[in-house]
């Protein structure tokens, strides 16, 4: 069709006097094929053709894609008369596809359970009767495959490994107490009763206590079964998954870093959050927050059946960008980004905002950051839930939800939720809370703050909130944790 072209443009003069004889097209394309030669998809093509393609420019366009052409032509019809360079030209697409597609596998290859994987229940009773491949002569007595020796060597062996068998296996005992703490320990113990809230005290500090590098205490405590997962995420990105009953049980505490696979200590990455999941329901979503402000939704039912070496969920696109939260939200919920010079963002989970993303795709701009501005964190919260804001210099307020402006477009610089009452002040903190929560603030000297959140006053967006602490000179609120009670 463009040979058609071109060699129109060449006979241009014979061309338009056909279409200026001819009645009708139908007489001018058969006009054109005696004539001319030209054959039915030119003769349409030329018919077709705009005035504007007998420019100069046209003509130049028409002649570097014929010859493009031409040359994809010779090429294909090289590598039909050639086996040789056709193996290689299918060698070298191979090796793209193999680049461009290379995705851990998600699926989990399960093999079969053997009798001692079994639940108690569904294994079958042993027959202890003496019959005919079990009677008492043949088993007991000492022949040349069942001596005494190699029966108690066989037995020492069994013992042995049924005893690293139990702590390195998940363990069929049902549910489990886990705990994290402070400097990243977990541990599992046994479950007991929790006390009655009619006995329970909230012991306050309002003069803090400085830690030592020895001193640890309990951020989080859930109950789970074994078989549940533990869901942890690094600040590179990277997501890893560890089974409940893995995590050694009634020890004074094991570094949950030390859990994950070796090759994620080379990394050196630390653990931005951690959940454990029983499921991995189809309604409730991961939300990953850069410290740039891309924010990017994903299914939970992405993160079932990670393999050892972890999976990839954020794709940076600034090489000092690093993970700084991820949340597990559900549809409509609320997400409230908070920066450092006192604003919050306030955003809908649904698809008009942040739409389900894939684990490859750079995440969506959430919040436009001001010069100078850094993000805080973020708290997903509902309608009717009440959230903590303090500063670094130790001044803080409990505010309501719904008292918020109405929920931004995706990119905003939010709204002034914090008025600071000195000009070097900035936000430290955000977390959801309750009446029932105890607030723990941390400074830059490590000196620690315990405060129940039902003794902070409720304030509106334009308060500066009241001052919790004094601090010493050059000393900074670092780190803000709700623990419910």
């Amino acid at each position: 069709m463009v040979e058609g072209l071109l060699g129109a443009l060449r006979q241009l003069d014979a061309v338009l006097d056909i279409l200026r004889n001819a009645p009708d097209g139908t007489t001018a394309k058969a006009m054109l094929h005696e004539q001319l030669q030209f054959s039915d998809r030119q003769s349409d093509a030329i018919l077709a053709m705009p005035m504007r393609r007998l420019t100069g420019l046209e003509r130049n366009n028409l002649q570097a894609q014929f010859a493009q052409l031409s040359r994809r032509i010779q090429e294909l019809q090289r590598l039909l008369g050639s086996r040789h360079h056709l193996r290689k030209s299918l060698k070298k697409e191979l090796r793209v596809l193999k680049r461009k597609y290379d995705n851990p596998r998600r699926t989990k290859i399960v093999h079969p359970l053997s009798a001692q994987d079994l639940d108690p229940k569904q294994r079958k009773p042993q027959n202890n009767s003496p019959t005919k491949n079990n009677s008492p002569t043949k088993n007991n007595s000492p022949t040349k495959n069942n001596s005494p020796t190699k029966n108690n060597s066989a037995s020492t062996r069994t013992t042995q490994s049924e005893t690293i068998a139990k702590k390195t296996r998940i363990e069929d005992g049902g549910e489990t107490m886990v705990e994290f703490t402070y400097r990243g320990s977990v541990r599992r113990t046994r479950p007991q009763p929790s006390p009655t809230s009619d006995n329970q005290e909230i012991e306050s500090d309002y003069d803090g206590y400085p830690l030592k590098p020895i001193d640890d205490f309990t951020i989080q405590t859930q109950l789970a079964h074994t078989k549940a997962d533990v869901l942890v995420f690094t600040n590179d990105g990277k997501a890893y998954a560890i089974k409940v009953g893995h995590i050694p049980l009634e020890s004074r505490g094991t570094s949950l870093v030390s859990l994950l696979p070796q090759h994620s200590h080379r990394r050196n990455s630390d653990i931005v959050a951690q959940f454990i999941l029983s499921d991995y329901h189809p309604d409730r979503q991961i939300v990953t927050l850069t410290k740039t402000g891309r924010m990017k939704r994903l299914p939970l039912s992405e993160f079932a059946n990670i393999k050892s070496r972890g999976l990839s969920t954020v794709k940076f696109k600034d090489d000092d960008d690093q993970l700084l939260s991820a949340l597990l939200t559900k549809t409509g919920e609320q997400l409230l980004l908070a920066t450092t010079g006192g604003r919050i963002l306030r955003l809908d989970v649904n698809d008009r905002q942040l739409p389900i993303r894939g684990r490859t795709a750079v995440g969506y701009q959430a919040v436009h950051l001001q010069k100078q501005d850094q993000l805080v964190g973020c708290a997903a919260v509902r309608m009717k839930d009440s959230f903590l804001v303090v500063t670094r210099q130790g001044y803080a307020k409990r505010m309501l939800v719904n008292l918020l402006p109405p929920p931004s477009p995706r990119g905003d610089i939010g709204s002034k939720a914090l008025q600071f009452t000195n000009t070097t002040d900035l936000l430290a903190a955000i977390t959801p809370v309750h009446e029932d929560s105890l607030a723990i603030l941390l400074t830059n000297t490590e000196r620690l703050w315990q405060i129940p959140t039902a003794s902070i006053g409720f304030w509106n967006t334009d308060g500066p909130g009241s001052r919790l602490l004094q601090l010493h000179p050059d000393e900074l609120i670092t780190t803000v944790l709700s623990i419910r009670l």
